[in-house]
């Protein structure tokens, strides 16, 4: 029997988180406090209520959609913000949301990072997609997904399954076809041009690793502002930037 998916499918067993993650929450630690207060709130929301974060950078992007959408079953959203390359967050109930056991601020307070690493999985490979790719966690569902990441190249994104019959009967769905050594467009898609195929292993196809995104949690050139007091760190010449996420030294 393979993996546990991400989400766990069976009430009472614990959840699963991918490696990278877990890499992310431990750099991000106040910043995860942060989304998990605004997603509790967001349980008791109704319907048609919603929950907008500050600008964030991709890391933060990624860590906060995942962690929405496949661990509390909330719906997130991103636009892009006026910032190239950061991102504006929409928190919103959904059916089926609930607080996951255990949280992943519980594993980024000690230093297990066991999760999942994904990468050597059966995985389908979109290309076509348009913005941050959350569209991709609505096509696809949690049934046997373990995790979505972005790949080298524009609108390619890597959706990673337990199983390869997941990620067969998965394929089957979107295109009304069985898997195919070619991509193929998915039927009723809300991107026009949208494909995808069936990987069974990932040979260096994507960039964004586990190893790689742990590395991607300190934004540049900005400062979030919400916390204090803020962190300062130095950009290559040497200029204070202010990243108020992190904890204080």
């Amino acid at each position: 029997m393979g993996p546990a998916s991400a989400g766990s499918l069976r009430s009472g067993e614990p959840e699963r988180y991918a490696a990278d993650l877990q890499q992310l929450a431990i750099q991000q630690r106040r910043y995860l406090q942060t989304l998990e207060d605004r997603f509790s709130a967001a349980l008791g929301m109704t319907p048609s209520s919603a929950s907008v974060l500050p600008a964030c950078d991709s890391a933060r992007r990624l860590l906060a959609v995942e962690y929405a959408r496949l661990h509390w079953r909330l719906r997130a959203t991103s636009t892009p913000d006026a910032v190239e390359g950061w991102w504006i967050l929409r928190i919103e109930p959904s059916a089926g949301a609930r607080r996951p056991r255990p949280l992943l601020s519980e594993l980024a307070s000690g230093s297990n990072t066991s999760g999942l690493v994904l990468g050597s999985q059966p995985c389908l490979h979109f290309s076509g997609v348009r913005g941050a790719g959350e569209e991709v966690y609505d096509l696809i569902g949690i049934e046997g997904l373990l995790g979505v990441r972005s790949g080298r190249r524009e609108g390619e994104v890597f959706a990673f399954m337990d199983r390869g019959a997941s990620a067969a009967a998965a394929f089957r769905r979107l295109t009304g076809q069985a898997p195919g050594a070619k991509a193929i467009a998915v039927a009723r898609a809300p991107t026009p041009g949208l494909r995808v195929a069936v990987e069974q292993t990932l040979t260096g196809g994507v960039s964004a690793s586990p190893v790689a995104l742990a590395g991607l949690g300190r934004p540049a050139v900005r400062g979030d502002g919400w916390d204090a007091p803020a962190e300062a760190s130095k950009t290559a010449n040497g200029e204070e930037v202010l990243d108020s996420w992190e904890d204080a030294a």
